[in-house]
């Protein structure tokens, strides 16, 4: 009667044990903030960065964006740009930023032009503002 109750009780912790070693890996939202969009950037491939420090960002120039007011302690910036466009009125949306324990996914879309536009070469982006982290950052286009 006694191994039945340590066995019992051996299995219960193992249990709580391995359920929260599967909780601990929720995927968790995360909050972020656009710091630059545009239609006309330098970026003419489709291409996405990440950049942790000032001295990492590979865009020298682009417009409405200063560098210089970014908190590389506490922000990194995730950028998107689309490329090569025949058109005005293509746009990157951010959908969603989701956290795991050992990545953070960037899901985003690329709207269409609807209507009459203008027949002008365009190159869209979006620069968002992320909190740091070192975990790997995967962009998920939803196409």
């Amino acid at each position: 009667m006694l191994r039945l109750k340590i066995a019992l009780l051996i299995t219960v912790i193992l249990a709580s044990c391995s359920l929260s070693k599967n909780t601990s890996n929720k995927p968790t939202a995360v909050e972020y903030k656009v710091n630059a969009q545009g239609d006309f950037s330098q970026v003419n491939e489709k291409s996405t960065y990440i950049v942790r420090n000032k001295n990492e960002h590979p865009i020298k120039s682009l417009d409405e964006f200063n560098i210089d007011t970014i908190d590389f302690k506490t922000t990194m910036l995730a950028e998107i740009f689309i490329g090569k466009k025949p058109s005005s009125g293509y746009k990157v949306i951010v959908d969603t930023i989701i956290k795991t324990d050992n990545s953070i996914t960037i899901k985003y879309h690329i709207d269409k032009p609807e209507g009459i536009v203008m027949t002008v070469m365009t190159s869209p982006y979006i620069i968002i503002e992320i909190p740091q982290s070192s975990k790997e950052v995967i962009f998920s286009e939803d196409l």
